[in-house]
C-alpha cells in the first residue's frame, strides 16, 4: 500500500509542476512596478558643483507589468512555482486521504499523513530560502530562529501545552528522554521561525501600508491605484485579521485547556481550525493586492529624489525600483507560505477522522500545535522591536 501513496504523490507533483496546470501565476500576473535608468537620473539631476539646472525637469519612469510570457525571467520565479506546486500537491493528497478514509482504508490514509509531514518540511525549506536572500535578512532570520528555539526550549522545559502538546504521543511510541524530545521540538520551532521570518516581515509591511494610507507616497497615482484596489471591506477585514492575530489562538488555547468540557473538545478544536482555515484562505485571495502595497514602498526613494534632485538620491531610487522588481516572486512566496501551512494543518486535522492508531493521534494534535506556533511567529512584529527590511 505504501508505494501507491508515494506514486500518487509524485504524480501530483509532476502534474502541478507543469506550467499550464499550476495556478501560481494568479498571484503575480498583472502586478505593476516601475523602473528608472541611471541615464535618466543624470539628465534629471542638479549638478551641485556647477549649480547647473537639470537637462530635463521631468523624471522619466518606465511602467512595467508582470506578464505571462515573461514570468519565468523573474528572480525566484521557478522556486515560487515549485513551492506552490508542492502546496497544491499536499492539499490534494490530504483530500485524497479523506476520500480514502470514507472507504475505511485507514492504512493508506495513514501513509498520506506521513507524506504530508515530509512535504511540510520541504515547504518550510522554501520559506527559509526566501528568508535568506539578502545578508541583512540572513542575520535577522537566524537571530529570529535562535530566539524562538531558546524561548520554546524554556517553555517546553517548564510547562505543558495541554491539548496542544505533541510530546505525550511521542512518549507513547518511543523510549526517548524528555530532554531530547524537548530539544528536537525546539529545533523544529526554530526552523519554522526561520522559514516564517521574512513572511512575518512582509505581513507586517502590508499591514502598515493598510493602517497608514494617508502617506505622501499614496499621492502618486501609481500608489493610489494599489490602495484603491483593496479599499473598503477587504482593507478593513485584513486589518481586523492582523489585529486579532494571535488572539484567536490565545482565546481557544485557554478555552480548550482550562474549561471542563471534554464532550466539546472536538467542537472547540474544529471551530478553532475552521476559523484559521477561513482567515488563511481569505489572505491567499488578496496576496496580489498585498504585493502591490509592498511595492509602493519603493516610491519613498523616488519621492526623496524628486525633492533633492541629486545624483546620489537618484541612484538610490534606481536601486530601490530594481530591487523591487527582483523581489516580486520572493514577496509572493513569503505571503503564500504562512496561510498555506495553516490550510494544510486544518485539512490534516479533518483527515485525522479517517485515520487510525498513532497517525490519528498525531493528526489531531500536531495541527493544533503547528498552527499555534505559526500564529505566534507571524504575530512577532507586535511583540519584538522589529523594523522592516527590504
Amino acid at each position: 500500500m505504501y508505494p501507491s501513496a508515494v506514486v500518487a504523490f509524485c504524480l501530483l507533483i509532476w502534474v502541478f509542476g507543469r506550467e499550464n496546470v499550476n495556478p501560481y501565476k494568479y498571484f503575480v500576473l498583472g502586478i505593476k512596478y516601475c523602473l528608472m535608468t541611471l541615464e535618466s537620473v543624470k539628465d534629471s539631476s542638479i549638478d551641485v558643483r556647477k549649480g547647473a539646472k537639470p537637462k530635463s525637469e521631468i523624471i522619466p519612469i518606465t511602467f512595467c507589468e508582470v506578464r505571462k510570457e515573461n514570468i519565468q525571467r523573474y528572480f525566484f520565479g521557478s522556486y515560487f512555482k515549485y513551492t506552490f506546486a508542492l502546496i497544491l500537491t499536499t492539499i490534494v493528497s490530504l483530500l485524497i486521504s479523506i476520500a480514502i478514509g470514507f472507504f475505511k482504508i485507514y492504512e493508506q490514509a495513514n501513509y498520506y499523513c506521513l507524506i504530508v509531514l515530509i512535504s511540510l518540511l520541504i515547504i518550510m525549506r522554501f520559506g527559509s530560502m526566501a528568508s535568506s536572500y539578502k545578508r541583512v535578512n540572513i542575520v535577522f532570520s537566524l537571530s529570529f530562529s535562535v530566539f524562538y528555539t531558546l524561548a520554546s526550549w524554556f517553555i517546553l522545559s517548564k510547562y505543558s501545552l495541554g491539548a496542544y502538546d505533541i510530546r505525550p504521543i511521542i512518549f507513547s511510541v518511543t523510549d526517548t528522554s524528555k530532554t531530547l524530545i524537548n530539544i528536537c521540538i525546539s529545533i523544529f520551532i526554530g526552523f519554522l521561525a526561520h522559514s516564517l521570518s521574512y513572511p512575518m516581515l512582509k505581513n507586517f509591511q502590508s499591514y502598515s501600508k493598510i493602517a497608514n494610507i494617508r502617506t505622501p507616497i499614496n499621492l502618486y497615482s501609481f500608489c493610489f491605484e494599489a490602495i484603491k484596489s483593496i479599499n473598503g471591506f477587504p482593507m478593513r477585514m485584513l486589518k481586523f485579521i492582523y489585529i486579532m492575530c494571535p488572539w484567536f489562538s490565545i482565546i481557544f488555547f485557554f478555552i480548550r485547556n482550562y474549561t471542563q468540557s471534554k464532550n466539546f473538545d472536538i467542537l472547540y478544536d474544529s471551530l478553532y481550525l475552521g476559523i484559521i482555515f477561513a482567515i488563511s484562505f481569505y489572505k491567499l485571495f488578496y496576496v496580489k493586492n498585498e504585493i502591490r502595497l509592498i511595492i509602493n514602498d519603493s516610491f519613498e526613494a523616488y519621492r526623496n529624489y524628486e525633492t533633492k534632485r541629486t545624483i546620489k538620491s537618484g541612484k538610490k531610487a534606481v536601486i530601490s525600483f530594481y530591487q523591487t522588481e527582483r523581489m516580486i516572486m520572493i514577496y509572493a512566496t513569503s505571503l503564500v507560505i504562512g496561510p498555506s501551512i495553516n490550510i494544510i494543518m486544518a485539512l490534516m486535522y479533518v483527515s485525522s477522522f479517517f485515520m487510525s492508531g498513532v497517525a490519528q493521534s498525531i493528526g489531531r494534535v500536531l495541527p493544533l500545535f503547528i498552527v499555534l506556533c505559526t500564529d505566534f511567529i507571524m504575530s512577532s512584529s507586535k511583540l519584538l522591536p522589529i523594523t522592516l527590511t527590504q
